[in-house]
């Protein structure tokens, strides 16, 4: 996902839980701090209800109250341009906010005082069963929506997991398509708690299943 390559303003990512939606945008802003980007990510579950979504901004970034709403977006605004990059304002997982209806009454005016600023682009992410409780009238172009591993990544990216686990496994005749859900394979590897990446597994294939039958320490660490 590159922000520069999107013209609108605004856009929402939806999907089922664990297809990838918090990874996808937590990756982008991950990788842009890095870059020292003008990048805001803020987490749904703390807005409550009642909450105004400005208000909220401001108390979690400690904006001082003598510097208005629209005084901030200048300067994100103005950082964005002097980075030559565009400024993102990410709110992630909204379903997770105390009450829907926050966002239903005040996401369109929030995305309306940003789109003032050409450099600033709002991505939201949401559960697919949120969308009408939240956005009625929407059609489809508004969206952007996750499904998981799609065919031809999943070998892929299964073949990545295993290897930095270091877990081993035929994957050619391994029933794979249980992974297809990127929640579900990231819990498999990572469970047992105790496991480490110090230590290698083998895996074997039951009827349409894939199980990790045996862990052992890598060569030299016994």
């Amino acid at each position: 996902m590159v922000i520069s390559d999107f013209h609108a303003n605004h856009f929402h990512i939806l999907g089922g839980a664990g297809s990838g939606k918090t990874h996808a945008v937590c990756g982008v802003c991950e990788s842009r701090a890095a870059k020292e980007l003008p990048t805001l990510l803020l987490l749904g579950k703390h807005f409550r209800k009642g909450d105004n979504i400005e208000s909220r901004i401001r108390a979690t970034c400690d904006i001082p109250m003598n510097y208005s709403w629209l005084d901030f977006l200048s300067s994100l605004n103005a950082c964005a341009d002097a980075c030559g990059t565009r400024a993102l304002i990410v709110l992630e997982g909204i379903n997770e906010a105390e009450d829907a209806q926050l966002w239903r009454d005040q996401l369109p005016g929030f995305i309306a005082s940003c789109a003032q600023f050409p450099r600033i682009v709002v991505v939201t992410t949401c559960r697919a069963s949120y969308r009408n409780a939240i956005w009625p009238l929407a059609d489809d172009s508004q969206f952007m929506f996750t499904y998981g591993f799609s065919d031809h990544s999943l070998e892929e990216a299964v073949s990545k997991y295993f290897d930095y686990y270091k877990l081993h496994a035929d994957l050619t005749f391994a029933a794979i398509e249980q992974f297809a859900h990127p929640l579900y394979l990231r819990i498999f590897l990572r469970e047992p708690k105790s496991r480490t990446r110090s230590r290698e597994g083998s895996l074997c294939r039951r009827t349409n299943a894939v199980h990790r039958i045996q862990e052992f320490p890598s060569a030299g660490k016994r």
